[in-house]
């Protein structure tokens, strides 16, 4: 009978740990939605419907298809966010932050007490107010650590944000985390590749024009 109490209370304390074990690095996949874009059909389908972050040591990199093929990544490095992107064969990295005309904003955030499970973590809920006109509803994870800022305005977040929805001139971007994946992310994942030539935001608007 001890032994079979003593096999019980180990097991339990095994499983006690693991649901108190951080994810410290890993893969995080999303998906997309646009509640409040309307578009036909066919043109909606060339929006990206998915996005994959990886993380570790406080560092993350997401990678999403954009409109008309454009490949974009983010990366950021501790403080450092570079943005890639592969478009019509020609491949341009940019800082956003280069820009001086743009002020990061650092949000307050407010925890309430509401929770849901998201890709089978729980997750609270957070309110991020840059301004008295720009706030951003977050879920996020306290579990899931590793992400330093998590590719945007995250880095003062309780663990990873697991669903969001960002407003982007007046379009709405839903993101919500479908799977979790713990595994190691080496750490090339974080390095800027050679081939690509770097550009300010106002070098990179003369493209367009």
């Amino acid at each position: 009978m001890k032994t079979k109490f003593f096999a019980l209370l180990l097991l339990l304390s095994i499983g006690y740990q693991s649901v108190l074990a951080q994810v410290k690095q890993g893969k995080i996949i999303y998906k997309i939605n646009y509640p409040s874009v309307d578009l036909p059909s066919d043109q909606k389908a060339m929006l990206p419907s998915e996005s994959v972050c990886y993380f570790s040591n406080d560092n993350c990199r997401t990678e999403s298809d954009g409109f008309m093929g454009m490949k974009m990544v983010t990366i950021c490095v501790k403080n450092e966010m570079t943005i890639l992107m592969d478009m019509m064969g020609k491949k341009i990295a940019m800082n956003p932050r280069d820009d001086k005309s743009t002020k990061t904003k650092i949000p307050t955030i407010n925890y309430s007490e509401d929770t849901k499970k998201i890709a089978g973590y729980d997750c609270k809920k957070a309110t991020l107010v840059f301004d008295e006109n720009t706030k951003m509803t977050v879920w996020c994870a306290e579990g899931i650590t590793g992400g330093g800022s998590w590719g945007g305005n995250f880095e003062n977040l309780k663990g990873a944000p697991l669903e969001y929805t960002a407003d982007l001139n007046g379009m709405s971007m839903t993101m919500t985390a479908s799977k979790v994946t713990e595994e190691k992310v080496s750490k090339k994942k974080f390095e800027i590749p050679s081939d690509y030539e770097f550009m300010t935001p106002e070098q990179l608007q003369r493209q367009f024009k």
